[in-house]
């Protein structure tokens, strides 16, 4: 008998718990976010062997170090399962240390076309001369843990392994380099495994899906196939015929029969009327529901408008308007991932403007 195989991933931008909220389904479910309790459960709650996908650009590195612990209490829990970690396409940062840190009973693959990369982990820190340096001790401590699994792990020289970690620099990996120094096992050919098929929806599904989008027809016809009543054959309906033209006790048996029948229907005309108000019932309710949320992203703008608008002010006197601002107010309503992105690109961009930033942030 076949051994029963769990999957595990870790795709896009992987977040802390915070983000594991119904706002952010959408993200997660496309796989631009990865909250590292969703990550958790999977593995929480699997049995047999266990295959970790891995497809992400990295994130926080605390979030990514509590998921590499669970995956090693698993492994150590269940020493008689396979455990397979598999680069779909790329492991950065964060993400290469599920591949540096990896459980030692595991096998790690990578397609053809991976890629993974290496580099130093980063941070802003506000306050004092003592508030940095001891970011800089706690970041050196990180980039220590990561240099160390790397070096146990791989045959890399320790030198190359440094000059990755040292400002601004990063070491990349095609998955052939990553096999030949022993980071990986195997390159894997072919195609990644496809998702696996979505499961079939139940009516409410499809009526709750047919009110978003706007297809109220499709609802109606849900509701009516679920009140429709089967009707009898003619041969039946011969046969009912004959029964009453060859005695009187057949009639009567027959009009009764009529009788029950008609009762059904009309119960089942009452259960379709009742099928119809519940529906109404719900349609209001989820028309409530969209009616709140849209008040709360608004209260949720406001909120991100109010913040924005006060990275332009001075405790004395207001400062003028740089372009650093200007870019940094047009990038309001972004969603958190996009948001970390271009704010980093734009502080490469404007060196200068994000000094000026920082510096009247650090009045407040």
């Amino acid at each position: 008998m076949a051994k029963i195989k769990s999957i595990a991933n870790i795709y896009g931008i992987i977040v802390d718990n915070f983000y594991d909220d119904d706002y952010f389904n959408d993200y997660i479910d496309k796989g631009i976010v990865t909250p590292a309790c969703r990550f958790i459960f999977q593995v929480a709650a699997a049995t047999g062997d266990l295959e970790v996908h891995v497809n992400s650009f990295g994130g926080d590195v605390f979030a990514a170090n509590s998921m590499i612990i669970a995956l090693r209490a698993w492994a150590a829990s269940h020493p008689d399962a396979n455990l397979d970690i598999i680069v779909e396409s790329i492991a950065l940062s964060a993400a290469a240390n599920f591949i540096a840190m990896a459980p030692k009973s595991a096998k790690v693959h990578a397609y053809g076309p991976s890629l993974i990369m290496f580099h130093s982990c980063s941070t802003i820190t506000f306050g004092g001369p003592g508030a940095h340096k001891d970011a800089a001790n706690l970041m050196d401590k990180i980039n220590g843990n990561v240099k160390a699994a790397l070096k146990a792990r791989t045959s890399l020289d320790q030198t190359d392994i440094d000059t990755w970690f040292q400002d601004d620099r990063q070491g990349w990996l095609s998955s052939d380099e990553a096999k030949k120094c022993k980071l990986i096992d195997d390159v894997l050919d072919g195609d990644p495994m496809p998702a696996p098929e979505k499961p079939s929806e139940k009516l409410e599904d499809k009526a709750i899906a047919a009110f978003y989008s706007g297809q109220q027809g499709l609802l109606a016809i849900h509701i009516k196939q679920q009140g429709d009543m089967t009707m009898p054959t003619a041969e039946e309906e011969n046969n009912r015929n004959n029964e009453e033209e060859n005695n009187e006790e057949t009639q009567q048996a027959a009009a009764s029969e009529g009788e029950e029948e008609n009762n059904e229907e009309t119960h089942e005309e009452e259960n379709n009327e009742e099928t119809q108000q519940n529906a109404q019932q719900r349609i209001s309710q989820l028309e409530a529901e969209v009616a709140n949320l849209k008040a709360q992203l608004a209260d949720r703008d406001a909120k991100i408008g109010k913040l924005t608008a006060g990275f332009h002010s001075k405790a004395q006197a207001p400062a003028a308007t740089t372009s650093f601002d200007e870019e940094l107010a047009a990038m309001k309503g972004l969603p958190p991932a996009e948001w970390d992105a271009k704010f980093i690109a734009l502080k490469k961009k404007d060196p200068e403007g994000f000094a000026q930033f920082m510096k009247r942030k650090s009045i407040h």
